[in-house]
């Protein structure tokens, strides 16, 4: 082998080390993730404190900052001199004692021993000399533990939910590869090996429904004798596995680092083409997520500018070998419709996505809505928040300058107009409050944020002031409220213009009480903008008591002992590994804006979605990361102090 070969494929060999080591590992890591749904959210942390005002402000952004971080060149990777951490550290990552032990698919034992064999496959591979012992490598341990599941009489399926379990459990990209290799082993033999097969779309149908594909529940077979698809395997396994290929999450095909540039290129082709056959053999059983997944495989040729007819996303003939934008566009809808119908309640969302985006056709809101109610109608959380979003547009666009307003736009609200208006953002609310009781922490956000109160009142002075919370007639905390006399009726006529203002903006009294219940659920959910409005919240006294508080405690320590909770947790989100690896992104993005605007400081790189589809995630969006609500959390932990400290010196 030529000299300069040799020495490629030992530079790799380090690559592969330190690859995995950031798979395993707590220290900052620097991952590619690629289009849409999928990739990883991103934030960065930032020492110091906020003002005393910033730290009480409100946040009423939810949607999360996707980006696409890309590795530094191997010439500049850094040398990682720290040791691996323990294999069962690793496990204690992946699956904390915080998980409930009912949610799991599997006795804790059995999931964490299974865990511990597939990150040291993982290891062992990047490890491995050769491609030839990487591949036999992963096959050994797939074997094992598929024999040894086996003879446990543990179903396929349990697996795959645990494989769900943890890359759903967080946003931390070092999952995904766990994840990816316990779908592969749940499939009952290696999905990339499935044979090729002659698909032509047009003739596809949807002839099973979600409901009877998951009670049956069998894998497609490879077609080797030798597999143990047909006896133990799980086909949504399979489909997963191919998801995460292309989202762009799974990691390369073993010993991938271990080839020369042009063999790697080739190496993640072929893992793009062993996802299509996944959807195509799943499809051509009538499995709905089959066909959905070609449908996507089919809209990612578009956005990787591939002709769909190369890539076997589409048959082609030799009348008419290729398709145009419009043609593909068509087959994807029709696709979509077929999976919509067979119970991929997702597909209606992903039609009503294509036209308000407007990116491969022409924009067409009124098709969007259609689409989108019909998701509604089949229960899907993303199609409620989208055409609740739709709605509340609507209503929300600016109006043209009117000649009684002194040139000022200015919103009608009487008449058949605001009947309307009305209308379409009640319709909203009960889109959001539908799309949160079907589990959705974002729609929860949202729906909260519709009852909180949060508008500043100017003052005499021309500033602006906050309104007193105690003269906020919230009828669902005390129906006398409103007869309650105020100590300034100044604050009381700035706590009426305030509600007055809220109702005409969101089409509903605010009331505290509805707030930070559905506060409450998105942030059991995760949302960190949920946490940090809900801690401002009980900072504030405007959170009800719960009947169990109700035994005799201080009402005010319980409070502020809620709100030091909160703001606990996001602290631990932007210091911990998500913070860390935020603050690299954000260094990456300053450079890269740096560079694009010719060394002008300042810039920022594009955050958004390639799809303008966002995934939910920690809810912290727009300018307002996890840096952000980090220094506002770590404010808020010192008002929280400062006032404890304040009834304890009181109580002496």
């Amino acid at each position: 082998m030529h000299t300069s070969a040799l020495m490629l494929r030992s530079q790799a060999r380090g690559r592969a080390r330190a690859t995995c080591v950031a798979l395993s590992s707590s220290s900052r890591v620097l991952v590619s993730a690629t289009p849409a749904a999928a990739q990883p959210t991103a934030y960065c942390v930032t020492p110091g404190l906020t003002s005393h005002t910033a730290s009480r402000r409100y946040v009423s952004s939810s949607s999360t900052p996707q980006a696409t971080i890309q590795p530094d060149p191997p010439r500049k990777a850094p040398v990682i001199q720290t040791p691996l951490p323990s294999i069962s550290s690793t496990v204690a990552r992946l699956l904390p004692p915080s998980v409930d032990s009912t949610s799991l698919p599997l006795p804790r034992e059995q999931a964490e021993s299974l865990l511990a064999q597939v990150i040291d496959q993982v290891r062992a591979a990047a490890d491995a000399k050769t491609v030839q012992d990487a591949r036999a490598g992963w096959d050994q341990i797939d074997s094992s533990v598929r024999a040894k599941l086996q003879e446990q009489g543990v179903e396929a399926a349990k697996l795959t939910d645990l494989a769900t379990l943890v890359v759903t459990a967080s946003n931390d990209p070092r999952r995904h590869p766990i994840a990816f290799n316990l779908y592969r082993i749940a499939f009952g033999s290696d999905p990339a090996q499935l044979p090729e097969i002659k698909l032509d779309t047009e003739q596809l149908s949807s002839t099973r429904t979600e409901a009877e594909v998951s009670s049956s529940n069998q894998a497609p077979s490879s077609g080797s004798s030798s597999s143990s698809s047909s006896t133990w395997g799980d086909w949504q396994s399979a489909y997963h596995w191919a998801t995460l290929i292309l989202s762009g999450r799974a990691p390369p095909p073993p010993g991938t680092m271990l080839l020369l540039p042009g063999e790697q290129r080739s190496a993640q082709a072929s893992h793009s083409s062993a996802a299509y056959r996944v959807f195509a053999h799943l499809a051509t059983q009538g499995h709905p997520r089959g066909i959905f997944g070609i449908g996507r495989h089919l809209l990612s040729t578009l956005e990787r500018g591939v002709d769909p007819t190369s890539m076997g996303a589409m048959p082609s003939t030799g009348d008419h070998p290729q398709r145009s934008r419009q043609e593909t566009i068509a087959e994807v809808e029709r696709l979509y419709r077929l999976a919509g119908e067979g119970g991929v309640e997702e597909a209606w969302f992903q039609l009503g996505a294509i036209y308000v985006e407007g990116k491969w056709v022409r924009k067409d809101e009124a098709r969007a809505r259609s689409f989108l109610e019909e998701g509604v109608q089949r229960d899907s959380p993303r199609a409620c928040a989208a055409l609740a979003q739709l709605l509340t547009r609507e209503v929300q666009l600016p109006l043209a300058p009117s000649s009684l307003s002194g040139g000022k736009g200015e919103q009608d609200l009487s008449g058949p107009a605001a009947e309307e208006r009305e209308e379409k953002l009640g319709r909203a609310l009960e889109l959001l409050e539908k799309g949160a009781e079907l589990g959705s922490a974002d729609c929860a956000f949202a729906a909260g944020m519709r009852y909180l109160l949060q508008e500043a009142q100017p003052s005499e002075g021309g500033g602006q002031q906050q309104v007193d919370p105690s003269t906020m007639m919230d009828t669902s905390l005390d129906p006398s409220s409103s007869g309650k006399a105020t100590s300034s009726s100044s604050a009381a006529d700035a706590a009426s213009l305030a509600h007055e203002a809220h109702r005409a903006k969101h089409g509903v009294s605010p009331s505290n009480s509805r707030a930070s219940h559905w506060l409450k659920r998105s942030a059991d959910g995760g949302n960190a903008v949920a946490m940090m409005n809900l801690a401002r919240m009980h900072l504030e006294g405007r959170v009800p008591p719960s009947p169990t508080q109700n035994d005799g405690g201080d009402p005010r320590k319980l409070q502020l002992v809620q709100a030091a909770d909160l703001y606990s947790k996001i602290l631990a989100r932007a210091m911990g590994p998500e913070g860390q690896r935020a603050k690299a992104l954000k260094e990456i993005q300053k450079k890269m804006a740096e560079q694009a605007s010719g060394g002008a400081k300042g810039g920022q790189a594009s955050t958004s979605s390639p799809q303008g589809v966002r995934e939910p995630g920690l809810g912290a969006g727009g300018a307002t990361g996890l840096d952000d609500l980090g220094a506002r959390a770590e404010e808020g932990l010192r008002m929280v102090r400062e006032e404890m400290e304040m009834i304890a010196g009181e109580q002496r």
